[in-house]
């Protein structure tokens, strides 16, 4: 799970998906259901719901 805003979801902190691959974080949304909005390249924008998108910090 998320630890923030200033945290381990950072804006900048490079991170890996299983399906979309490497991207870096643009923006973390904190609420009931921490989401981080995320570049991936080649794929473009995604905001992923941290809990359940097996992102990996790199």
């Amino acid at each position: 799970a998320g630890r923030g805003a200033g945290g381990e979801w950072a804006k900048g902190v490079k991170v890996r998906h299983p399906q979309f691959g490497v991207g870096e974080i643009k923006a973390y949304i904190p609420g009931a259901t921490p989401r981080v909005t995320v570049e991936f390249k080649g794929v473009g924008v995604k905001t992923l719901v941290i809990e359940y998108a097996r992102l990996t910090r790199m």
